[in-house]
C-alpha cells in the first residue's frame, strides 16, 4: 500500500503532482533545489548548473486557457499569452490556493534514487538528499515522482565542427543566454531553428541594429571610413532542415491553439489523407509569407513535426535584419563557413540552440536502456522494466500543444497507478507499445530519441483519461446538455473537460467551459469602441464584373492571333501618328506665320543678319538632303524608314523659319497668341533689359497665362546678347542640324515628338527684330534656390538639372538626409527619428523613378539603409556639388520687380554667423513639416503637477532608460505605435492611449510580400473607385481576419481609406501578450496617476510620451503664402501659391498619402522645374483657387482631416494628375497595344515610380526593364538560403473517393455550422457590445 510519495522539483509539474497527491489521501514530500517554485518558469540572472534556465523576454506559446490547470482557472485579467514573470506568479496563487507550500522542502538537493533490497515486493524507493548545510539524509518513500523536467542538460555539436578549436569568438549554448546585452554590437550567427532559436536570433537583431547605429553615428562624425561589416551587422539563422513558422495569433486575433486545438480537427486529421492535411495547412502558412521565398521552408511535412511558434521573425526577415543561412560546416579563424559555400567573416558569436539532452543523473543506470541511453518509458511515464510501477517520470515528451494539461493528467495516471486503481500492462506488451510509438513517429523525426519523446495532443490526453475515467463521454453530453456538447466537440479542448466526470471532478468546470471565451476576451476590455457610422447597405457586388474582365482577358492571351494583331494595330497607330503630326505641323506653319503665309521674308540687314548668325541656312536644297541621307546612314531607326518623303518636307519648312514661334508639344496649344507681329523697333531705340542681363516684358504686358490680362508679352533686345539656341529633333526620326533662335528664351517642341538641347549663341545686334515674331508667356528662369537636402530637396535638385535649371541647396545641417539621417540628440528646428525606425515603404515603391535601389538592400529598409541609398543616388548624379551645408535659410523675400521678373531674395546664415542674401529665379521649399513637435499640454490637465517625466516622440531616440518602468504612450500614429512596441520589450507596462483608435496594417503582405507592392496597382485603384464602399468593407473584412480590431480595442470610426493606417508588425502581438495595453484618451493627470476618459486610473506611472503629431510652418516665408484652406496650406495641388503673381516658388514632399512620399515628392519636383522653365503654364488664379476648395471639400469628406493630418491625398490618382501635367504619365492603351507584356505590369502590377519614365519629357530608357525586374529586386534580399526540395514520398493508394468523401463532409459541416452558431462561444460573444 502507498502511502508516501517523493516528488523532485517543484516546478509546475512537482506542484500538480503534490496536488494529485493530496487528492488521492497519499503523503507527498517535495524536493526542490532552488528557494523557491517555479521550475523552468523562474528566471534567473545567471545560469545554474543542472538546473533549467531561461531568457529575459520569453513569453508562452501557448494561451492561458489551454496550459491553465483543470480546476484553477487563470485570472480573467492576465494575458492571453503571459510573461515568464506571470506564469510564475499564476503558480503561486496555485500553490498557495492548495496550500502546497508546506509540502515542500526547499534547498534540498536529491542525489541518488535506489531501490530497496525488497523492492520486488514493496515498491520502496531509497531516496538521498542533501539539504543546504550540505548534510544528506536518506528517506525511504513508497513511490516516487520525476518532475524535475528535461532543459537541464543543453546538447551542443561544437565538437563536431571543424575549426572550432581556432574560432576566434564566443560559442556558447542558448540555456546560458539571458539578454541581447552580450551580443549588442556584434555579428551573430544562432545555429538551430526550435522556438528558442527564432526568439534569440529576433531579439538579438534588434540590439545589433541600434549598436550598429551608434557606431555609425561615430565614425561619420570622425570622417573615418566605416568598415564594411559595421555596415552589414546583421543576425544570421542557420538552420539544417528549416521549420514551419506560425504566429500566435489566428484568425481575428484569437489565440491559435484555442481555435486550432478542437476535437473535431483532431477527428479530421484522424479520419482524412495526411496529405491532404499537410496541403491545406501549408497552403494557408504560405499564404502569410511564403515560406520557399523566405527560406524557411522545410523538407518535412506540417503535420510531421513541431512548428516554430514566432509573430516576430517573418518581419525581421523581411526588414533584412535577420539572414537565413544553411547549416554551419566549419569555423575559419573569425569566419563562419556554411554548407552552401558561403563565409561570413568578423562573427563576434555563435549561439547554439540545439536542444537538451533528457538524463536523470539521480536514477538507476538500469532504466536508462534505450539504443542512446535514454529512458525507455510506456506512454513516456513509466519504465516497463520495474517488476512494481511504483517509479513516474513527469513531462518527458514533446507534443503540439501545451504541457501543463498533460502533466497533470500524467500525474492523475500514475497516482491512480500508484494506488492500485489502475493497473498497466505486462512488460512485454509495454515495451510493445513504446516501440511501435518509436517507429512511427519516426518518419517526421529521424533521430530515435526524438521520436521517442513526440505524443499527440489531445489523443494521448484522452489515453490517459481513459486509465483514469475522466474522459468526457460525447454521447451522454449531447443527450444531457447539447449547448455543453457543442462547445467541448466543437471548442477548444480546454483541461476542465477532464473534470467534468470521474474521479475527481470538479464542480465549476461546466461553468468554466462556457465562460472560457470571456475570460480570453477580458484582458482586450481596456478600451471601449465606439460605434461605426451608420452607412448605407451596398447590394451591388462587382465580382461578376471582375470574373467577366479576367475570362475575357485570359481568352485573349490564350490564342496565338493575339501578339499579331497588337503588333498591327501598333503599326496602324504608327503612321497615324505620324499624319496627325505632319499635318499639324503643316497647318500651324500655314496659319501662325504670318510671312510665310504672305510670302514676305525679312530683307536687308535683318535677313542678312539672320543668315550671318545661321550660315547654315543659306544651303540648298540639294545640299539639305545631302547632308540628311548622311544623317540617315549613320542612325536611322525604323520609323524614319517609314516616314522619310514626310521627314524631308519637314526639314525644308524648318530652313524658311528659324524664328518660327514654337509652343510645347503639338497636343497643347499656344495659351497667349500674337494676332498680329508688332511693329519693328527702329535703331537705337531703347529695350526693356536688367542689368544682369536679364529682359523685361514690355510695359503693360504682362500677366498670367489664360487670365486675360494680357493679350501678348514681347522681349526685346538691344546690342549684341548672350542668347539662348535650341537643337530640335524629331523623336524617331534622324537628327536636324541646329538653327538659332534669337530673344530671350525660346520654347520647344517637347513631350514624345520633340527634344531639346541648349546651347549658347552669340548674336548679334543687326537682329533685334527676330523677337517680333516670338510670343513669351513667363520669364526666363535660371537660378532656382532649394531648401533642404532631403528627399524632397535631393530629387529636387535633380529635376531642375534636367530642365537645364542651375539649382543652388541650402541645407542646414553638415550632410544630406534630412529625416532619415539619424542623430543621437534631437536639434531644435530639424528633424528626428528614433534608432529602431524601419521604413514602412518598401524599396520599390519609394525607389526614384529612374534610379532603382540595389538589389541586395532588404525590402523594407532601415533609416540607415534608406540614407545610403540617399547617397548613392546624390552621388549618381553629382548633387552634392549644388549643396551648401551648414547654411540656414532665414527668409525668402519677393523681389521689388517680382511682378515683372519673379525673382526672390534669399537671405541665409552661415555657421560661423555670416550672413549672405542671393538672388534666385525661383524657390523650391523642401523642409518637411517634422521639425516642430506638438505637444498639447493644455488638453491635459494637471500635466503640470505631474511626478513622473514626460516629452514628445520627437525627443525619444532609444528604450534605453525604461527598463522597468511603467510608461503611457499618448497617440496612436505610426511614432506611437512604434514606440509602444519597443519600450514594451524592457518595460514592466506599457499603456497605448488613443482618441479615436486605429486600422493596424503589418509590413508583411499576402505570401510575405511587401504589403504595398499587393495592393497599390492600377486596377485596385479602378476597383476602389467604382466600388468604393465594397472595397472599404473588405479591408476592413481582412485586417479584422487578421485580427479583430474590435476585440483588440483599436478599431476606429474612420473608415480605412479615410485616414493613414499605422503600420505596424509587433504591436498585435505586444497586446495580446499583455506587454501593451489599449486605453481611450487622457483626461487628467493626478500626481504619478494618470486619469483616463473611461474613468480608469493607473498608478506610478513614470514616463509619458506624447505622440501626438507635429505643428507646421514656414518662418522664412511671408505670411501672406501660409494662408490656409480648411486645415491645409492654400496650395495649388499642394504645390504652388495661387496668388503669386509670378508662379516661381513650389512647396516639395508638403503632403500625405497611403504610399511612399519620394515618388510623391520627385512629381512634385520635376512639375514644378517644368513650370519655371515655362514648359507648363498653370491656370489663372482664380481657376487655381477654385481648384483648392474643390480640392479642400473632397478631402474634407473623403479623410479624416485635423490639424496634424491636413494633407491627404489619393497615392495614384494624384501622381497621375501631377504626371499628367508633367507630360508623363503612362498610357495604358497604347502600352497594351505596342507593348502587351510591359502594359499587365504597368496595369496590373504595383505602381512602381519606374512607370512615370517610360514616356514624355525625362523618359529613361531602362524604365521598362526595371518595371519588368522589379520582383527579382524583391527575391533577391531572401535569396540567402536555398531551399532543399521535398523529401520523395510514395504515391498514396488512397481511393479518390476516400478524399472526396472527406471534401463532402467537411462541406457538410460547414454548411450545418450556421445552425449550430448559437453553441459556439466565439461568435456568440463576440456579437455582443462592450
Amino acid at each position: 500500500m502507498v502511502r508516501r510519495v517523493a516528488v523532485v522539483g517543484a516546478g509546475s509539474s512537482g506542484l500538480v503532482c503534490i496536488k494529485t497527491c493530496v487528492d488521492e489521501g497519499l503523503e507527498p514530500v517535495c524536493f526542490e533545489r532552488s528557494d523557491d517554485i517555479g521550475g523552468l518558469w523562474k528566471f534567473k540572472e545567471s545560469p545554474e548548473a543542472e538546473r533549467s534556465s531561461i531568457y529575459r523576454s520569453l513569453i508562452v506559446n501557448t494561451s492561458k486557457e489551454i496550459m491553465c490547470f483543470s480546476d484553477f482557472p487563470m485570472p480573467a485579467d492576465y494575458p492571453n499569452y503571459m510573461h515568464n514573470s506571470q506564469l510564475l506568479q499564476y503558480l503561486r496563487l496555485y500553490a498557495e490556493h492548495f496550500d502546497l507550500l508546506r509540502h515542500i522542502h526547499f534547498q534540498t538537493t536529491v542525489r541518488s534514487v535506489t531501490q530497496r533490497p525488497d523492492f520486488s515486493l514493496s515498491g520502496q524507493w531509497d531516496i538521498l538528499t542533501v539539504n543546504r548545510d550540505g548534510e544528506e539524509v536518506r528517506h525511504i518513500f513508497d513511490a516516487v515522482l520525476v518532475c524535475s523536467g528535461h532543459f537541464t542538460h543543453p546538447t551542443s555539436p561544437l565538437s563536431e565542427i571543424p575549426g572550432h578549436e581556432t574560432f576566434s569568438g564566443r560559442c556558447f549554448h542558448s540555456w546560458e543566454y539571458k539578454d541581447a546585452d552580450a551580443c549588442r554590437g556584434k555579428r551573430v550567427v544562432v545555429v538551430g531553428i526550435g522556438s528558442s532559436g527564432g526568439d534569440v536570433a529576433v531579439e538579438i537583431s534588434r540590439s545589433a541594429e541600434q549598436v550598429r547605429q551608434k557606431i555609425v553615428t561615430l565614425f561619420r562624425e570622425s570622417l573615418a571610413i566605416l568598415p564594411q561589416h559595421i555596415l552589414s551587422l546583421q543576425t544570421f539563422l542557420s538552420t539544417r532542415r528549416g521549420a514551419w513558422v506560425i504566429g500566435r495569433m489566428s484568425s481575428h486575433g484569437l489565440p491559435l491553439d484555442m481555435t486550432a486545438i478542437t476535437r473535431l480537427n483532431n477527428i479530421l486529421i484522424q479520419l482524412l489523407p495526411s496529405r491532404l492535411i499537410n496541403w491545406a495547412a501549408e497552403r494557408a502558412l504560405n499564404h502569410r509569407y511564403d515560406h520557399r521565398l523566405y527560406g524557411l521552408q522545410p523538407r518535412h511535412r506540417f503535420l510531421e513535426r513541431r512548428p516554430l511558434i514566432s509573430d516576430d521573425l517573418p518581419g525581421q526577415i523581411l526588414h533584412g535584419r535577420i539572414v537565413m543561412k544553411p547549416n554551419l560546416r566549419g569555423f575559419k579563424d573569425s569566419a563562419v563557413v556554411f554548407e552552401d559555400g558561403t563565409v561570413e567573416e568578423n562573427i563576434d558569436a555563435v549561439i547554439f540552440c540545439t536542444g537538451y539532452k533528457g538524463t536523470f543523473p539521480f536514477l538507476p543506470a538500469a532504466l536508462s536502456d534505450g539504443p542512446q541511453g535514454e529512458l525507455t518509458l510506456y506512454k513516456r511515464v513509466f519504465p516497463p522494466s520495474l517488476l512494481q510501477p511504483t517509479l513516474a517520470v513527469m513531462g518527458l515528451f514533446q507534443t503540439k500543444g501545451p504541457i501543463m494539461p498533460i502533466v497533470e493528467m500524467q500525474a492523475r495516471w500514475a497516482v491512480k497507478v500508484f494506488a492500485g486503481l489502475s493497473r498497466l500492462p505486462s512488460k512485454e506488451k509495454m515495451l510493445e507499445v513504446a516501440e511501435s510509438d518509436t517507429r512511427r513517429n519516426l518518419k517526421g523525426y529521424p533521430c530515435r530519441s526524438q521520436a521517442a519523446l513526440y505524443v499527440d495532443y489531445i489523443t494521448y490526453l484522452d489515453f490517459m483519461a481513459e486509465e483514469v475515467g475522466v474522459r468526457p463521454n460525447l454521447l451522454r453530453l449531447l443527450l444531457r446538455d447539447p449547448v455543453l456538447w457543442a462547445k467541448v466537440f466543437f471548442g477548444p479542448c480546454t483541461p476542465y473537460q477532464y473534470r467534468l466526470t470521474g474521479p475527481g471532478q470538479w464542480a465549476g468546470a461546466r461553468q468554466a467551459i462556457l465562460t472560457q471565451w470571456e475570460r480570453v476576451a477580458q484582458p482586450f476590455k481596456t478600451r471601449v469602441v465606439p460605434e461605426p457610422e451608420s452607412r448605407p447597405s451596398f447590394l451591388f457586388s462587382p465580382w461578376l464584373l471582375m470574373f467577366g474582365g479576367i475570362v475575357i482577358t485570359a481568352a485573349l492571351l490564350s490564342k496565338n492571333e493575339t501578339v499579331p494583331a497588337l503588333q498591327g494595330a501598333t503599326q496602324i497607330l504608327d503612321r497615324c501618328k505620324i499624319f496627325l503630326r505632319d499635318s499639324w505641323f503643316s497647318t500651324y506653319l500655314s496659319t501662325n506665320w504670318k510671312g510665310e503665309q504672305s510670302g514676305k521674308r525679312p530683307t536687308g540687314s535683318q535677313g542678312e543678319g539672320r543668315l550671318a548668325a545661321n550660315p547654315e541656312l543659306n544651303m540648298s536644297s540639294s545640299e539639305i538632303q545631302t547632308r540628311s541621307e548622311h544623317t540617315r546612314a549613320a542612325h536611322k531607326p525604323p520609323r524614319a524608314r517609314r516616314a522619310g518623303e514626310r521627314q524631308e518636307r519637314i526639314l525644308a519648312k524648318l530652313r524658311k523659319v528659324a524664328n518660327l514661334p514654337l509652343f510645347p508639344s503639338p497636343s497643347q496649344p499656344p495659351a497667349i497668341s500674337s494676332p498680329d507681329p508688332p511693329p519693328p523697333t527702329s535703331p537705337g531705340q531703347s529695350q526693356p533689359i536688367s542689368s544682369n542681363g536679364r529682359l523685361h516684358p514690355l510695359p503693360g504686358l504682362s500677366g498670367r497665362a489664360g487670365d486675360g490680362s494680357a493679350k501678348r508679352t514681347v522681349a526685346l533686345a538691344e546690342g549684341p546678347q548672350t542668347c539662348t539656341s535650341y537643337q530640335y529633333r524629331l523623336t524617331g526620326l534622324e537628327p536636324v542640324r541646329p538653327f538659332s533662335l534669337s530673344g530671350s528664351e525660346c520654347f520647344s517642341l517637347s513631350g514624345p515628338e520633340w527634344h531639346q538641347n541648349q546651347t549658347a549663341a552669340s548674336v548679334s545686334d543687326q537682329s533685334p527684330h527676330c523677337c517680333e515674331w516670338y510670343v513669351l508667356s513667363r520669364i526666363m528662369v535660371q537660378r532656382v534656390a532649394v531648401i533642404g537636402a532631403g528627399i524632397s530637396g535631393l530629387t529636387s535638385i535633380k529635376s531642375c538639372l534636367d530642365e537645364g535649371l542651375e539649382p543652388t541647396c541650402f541645407e542646414s545641417s553638415h550632410d544630406i538626409g534630412g529625416l532619415w539621417r539619424f542623430k543621437e540628440k534631437p536639434e531644435p528646428g530639424r528633424t528626428n527619428i528614433y534608432q529602431s525606425v524601419v521604413i514602412n515603404s518598401s524599396k520599390e515603391m519609394m525607389a526614384f523613378s529612374d534610379f532603382p535601389p540595389p538589389a541586395e538592400l532588404p525590402n523594407n529598409m532601415h533609416h540607415s539603409e534608406v540614407l545610403l541609398y540617399m547617397r548613392l543616388y546624390a552621388q549618381a548624379f553629382k548633387l552634392l556639388q549644388h549643396i551648401h551645408f551648414q547654411t540656414t535659410v532665414v527668409s525668402v523675400r519677393q523681389r521689388p520687380d517680382f511682378a515683372a521678373t519673379g525673382q526672390w531674395e534669399v537671405e541665409t546664415e552661415r555657421r560661423d554667423g555670416q550672413r549672405e542674401t542671393h538672388v534666385f529665379d525661383a524657390v523650391i521649399v523642401c523642409t518637411g513639416h517634422f521639425t516642430q513637435p506638438h505637444l498639447p499640454l493644455t488638453d491635459f490637465p494637471g500635466i503640470e503637477s505631474f511626478e513622473g517625466r514626460y516629452f514628445h516622440s520627437w525627443d525619444y531616440c532609444s528604450a534605453e532608460g525604461l527598463q522597468g518602468k511603467r510608461v503611457v504612450v499618448i497617440g496612436i500614429g505610426n511614432s506611437g505605435g512604434d514606440i509602444a512596441a519597443e519600450i514594451s520589450r524592457g518595460a514592466e507596462k506599457v499603456y497605448l492611449s488613443t482618441r479615436s483608435g486605429a486600422w493596424i496594417v503589418g509590413r508583411v503582405g499576402q505570401g510575405g510580400l511587401p504589403v504595398d507592392l499587393v495592393g497599390t496597382s492600377r486596377m485596385d485603384m479602378m476597383m476602389y473607385k467604382l466600388f468604393p464602399k465594397w472595397i472599404n468593407k473588405m479591408l476592413e473584412k481582412k485586417l479584422n481576419e487578421a485580427f479583430d480590431h474590435k476585440l483588440y480595442g483599436l478599431k476606429p470610426k474612420h473608415g480605412f481609406y479615410t485616414q493613414n493606417p499605422v503600420v505596424n508588425d509587433d504591436l498585435p502581438g505586444r497586446i495580446i501578450s499583455g506587454r501593451v495595453q489599449v486605453k481611450p484618451n487622457v483626461k487628467e493627470f493626478r500626481g504619478s496617476s494618470v486619469v483616463f476618459a473611461d474613468g480608469s486610473i493607473i498608478d506610478k506611472v513614470d514616463v509619458v510620451v506624447f505622440a501626438t503629431g507635429y505643428s507646421y510652418s514656414f518662418p522664412f516665408l511671408p505670411s501672406a503664402l501660409q494662408a490656409k484652406c480648411g486645415y491645409r496650406l492654400r496650395l495649388y495641388k499642394h504645390v504652388f501659391p495661387p496668388a503669386l503673381s509670378r508662379p516661381t516658388l513650389a512647396v516639395v514632399g508638403f503632403i500625405h498619402g497611403l504610399g511612399a512620399i519620394n515618388p510623391l515628392a520627385e512629381m512634385q519636383g520635376r512639375w514644378a522645374a517644368r513650370v519655371f522653365k515655362g514648359l507648363t503654364t498653370l491656370p489663372s488664379e482664380e481657376t487655381m483657387m477654385k481648384e483648392i476648395e474643390k480640392d479642400t471639400a473632397i478631402m474634407h469628406q473623403r479623410f479624416a482631416c485635423s490639424d496634424r493630418n491636413p494633407m491627404q491625398v489619393d497615392y495614384i490618382p494624384y501622381l497621375d494628375s501631377l504626371a499628367e501635367q508633367v507630360g508623363v504619365q503612362p498610357n495604358i492603351l497604347w502600352l497594351l497595344l505596342k507593348d502587351p507584356r510591359l502594359a499587365l505590369r504597368v496595369f496590373l502590377g504595383p505602381c512602381t515610380p519606374y512607370q512615370y519614365r517610360l514616356m514624355g519629357p525625362g523618359q529613361w530608357a531602362g524604365a521598362r526593364q526595371a518595371i519588368l525586374t522589379q520582383w527579382e529586386r524583391v527575391f533577391q534580399p531572401f535569396r540567402t538560403r536555398v531551399v532543399p526540395e521535398p523529401e520523395s514520398r510514395p504515391s498514396s493508394r488512397r481511393s479518390v473517393i476516400v478524399i472526396f468523401s472527406g471534401a463532402a463532409l467537411l462541406c457538410c459541416f460547414f454548411y450545418n455550422k450556421y445552425h449550430l452558431s448559437s453553441f459556439l462561444s466565439p461568435p456568440a460573444f463576440f456579437r455582443s457590445t462592450q
